[in-house]
């Protein structure tokens, strides 16, 4: 039920969003900047995992495609197998792939990306220190000017490493009491974009 409401309230946003785009159209296409570009965002996965990304993303070539890098800081939140209180352990999941797409209006840019998802636990956590898998995700892009844009980005993420033969099993706190799971699943994150 969860996570139904959030992606309903984030299919608000971006409806909003994107009506926003389109009644405030301020430059031409060309003009929009198509360089690298640097970022910072809040992020959450799964509805367990908060925190910090700092992204950076490749020139766009042929006005569609881009290589795609975001690392994340994020807390978490369980009860130890040695405790009964909850605590908060940082653990690190990193994006690496690409994204394609392109130029909805004067000032809206949308993209649809893919690619790894490393994650780097922490030892309470965790045996494994790192854990792979992959994501998948939708970026909305709103210009303000030539350099500064405002993102959103949805989408999901599960781990790989204990793969069953039919589907996936997702990153896991495996030293937790009935190892739950750790920064897997459903993936928000918003933040500026600088385009240099």
């Amino acid at each position: 039920m969860k996570k139904m409401k959030n992606a309903i309230f984030i299919t608000c946003m971006l409806l909003s969003f994107s009506l926003f785009a389109q009644n405030n159209s301020i430059r031409n296409n060309n003009e929009l900047n198509t360089g690298v570009s640097l970022g910072l965002g809040f992020t959450s996965i799964g509805g367990n995992s908060y925190g910090m990304g700092a992204y950076l993303s490749s020139p766009v070539w042929g006005d569609f495609f881009v290589l795609d890098l975001t690392a994340n800081i994020h807390s978490v939140q369980f009860t130890p197998s040695n405790d009964t209180v909850m605590h908060w352990y940082n653990v690190a999941p990193i994006f690496v792939g690409f994204k394609f797409g392109g130029i909805i209006n004067e000032n809206l840019r949308v993209y649809y990306g893919m690619g790894a998802n490393l994650l780097f636990t922490n030892k309470e956590l965790s045996k494994k220190k790192l854990q792979y898998g992959g994501y998948v995700k939708g970026t909305f892009e709103y210009n303000f000017n030539e350099m500064i844009v405002l993102f959103i980005e949805t989408g999901l993420t599960e781990g790989l490493q204990d793969a069953k033969l039919y589907g996936m099993d997702g990153f896991r706190a495996d030293k937790v009491p009935g190892s739950p799971f750790l920064s897997n699943g459903f993936l928000t994150s918003m933040g500026i974009r600088i385009y240099l």
